[in-house]
């Protein structure tokens, strides 16, 4: 789940919960930071998951300013990986050119997702790869090219996004080495009456692949 914005929703029980940022609530980023030693932190001590990965999106700014403890109940990942029950998950907070923090252009995104590894089975991102999952008002769309890029010369099982809000969705991406990729958009809505939970997938350990539970809820 991501784009929290501050709201602090119900999470079903699972073994890995992930979040692609957007957290904190407002701009100023030492409110910021007493939020995230207070209501986010008691939120994710609560949370009924054996793991809780992260990252940070171009509103948080106390994140990039380094205002948040390191002892908090999860594991931040910033341009970095971390292996979870042999599941490989890197993250990454970057986002194209728009607002706020953790933005970088195309040609120098190409560079940061040169980081990731061959072998990860899931990428956090804040932002959505080009064309997919990016769609923003007068069908424009807002996601990165160097990291649709990436996914289409890897072998990625799963990549889960945010950032854009309109499009909460679950697609297939068809890479270089003829095999899809799942893209998870799974940002919270901005209208108070639209249900979305977070979206899940069932791991298969045995062929290190992905599967998709139903939709429940709306979007």
């Amino acid at each position: 789940v991501g784009d929290l914005h501050g709201e602090l929703p119900e999470v079903p029980a699972c073994d890995i919960l992930l979040l692609v940022g957007d957290l904190a609530p407002g701009d100023d980023s030492e409110e910021q930071a007493k939020w995230f030693a207070g209501p986010f932190s008691k939120w994710l001590d609560f949370i009924p998951a054996k793991h809780i990965v992260g990252v940070a999106g171009n509103h948080d700014k106390a994140l990039k300013e380094g205002l948040v403890s390191e002892e908090l109940n999860w594991i931040y990942l910033e341009d970095s990986m971390v292996e979870i029950e042999e599941i490989k998950i890197w993250g990454s907070p970057w986002v194209p050119p728009c607002y706020g923090v953790f933005q970088a252009s195309d040609n120098s995104l190409i560079e940061v997702y040169e980081q990731i590894p061959e072998d990860v089975d899931i990428v956090l991102s804040h932002s959505p790869p080009f064309l997919v999952g990016d769609k923003i008002s007068r069908n424009n769309h807002a996601g990165s090219k160097a990291l649709r890029k990436k996914i289409q010369e890897s072998w990625f099982g799963w990549v889960v996004c945010g950032h854009i809000h309109e499009d909460y969705s679950r697609h297939r991406l068809r890479n270089n080495r003829d095999s899809d990729t799942f893209v998870s958009n799974v940002s919270l809505s901005d209208d108070p009456n639209e249900v979305r939970i977070p979206q899940s997938m069932l791991w298969d350990p045995e062929n290190r692949s992905f599967e998709p539970l139903p939709w429940r809820g709306n979007f």
